[in-house]
């Protein structure tokens, strides 16, 4: 574990250290380091030899090479960071799929409701209130007491039986 977290160690140094090689006007990278720099298998040890033979060099591998723990720590924490927004962002979406998907239902359980207080005016008896529907006819009161389709089945033979009856018949409704 210690000599593969060395070798990574090492590998990012080597790696930062060409980097800056590679921006400079006047210096090339040497030889040995060339396979590493283009992503080819080389020999980290050859490139890491190769470097202390220029002052210059060694002193940005191993200067690389100490803050290569502090390097990783900090792209690890913005890392973090991001890690973290993407959550946020993941959550907050939930959050606003989720209320939207409540104000779709509370409309729809408000247009349920509606519905169904319309009948009760329609057919008070449903909702618990009593109504008398009378008609006098010549003949004496009839007073019915229902609910439900009952209900609508009697209004419609007590205003066809007004109808029949002409002006005579009168129909009232007590709610």
């Amino acid at each position: 574990m210690f000599w593969g977290l060395t070798r990574l160690r090492s590998a990012a140094a080597i790696a930062l250290t060409l980097c800056e090689v590679a921006t400079a006007r006047h210096h090339s990278v040497p030889m040995e380091c060339v396979p590493l720099g283009s992503g080819a298998q080389g020999a980290p040890g050859d490139c890491v030899e190769a470097l202390s033979r220029s002052a210059q060099f060694w002193s940005s591998y191993s200067g690389y090479l100490r803050e290569v723990p502090q390097l990783c720590y900090a792209f690890r924490r913005w890392n973090d960071i991001d890690t973290a927004k993407d959550i946020y962002r993941n959550a907050t979406l939930e959050k606003l799929a989720l209320i939207r998907l409540l104000v779709d239902r509370e409309k729809s359980l408000k247009r349920t409701q509606e519905q169904w207080e319309s009948l009760r005016i329609v057919n008070p008896a449903a909702s618990g209130t009593a109504y008398t529907d009378s008609c006098h006819a010549g003949h004496g009161d009839f007073a019915w007491r229902s609910s439900g389709i009952g209900f609508r089945i009697q209004r419609g033979i007590a205003s066809r039986f007004a109808r029949i009856v002409g002006g005579t018949a009168r129909c009232e409704v007590l709610l």
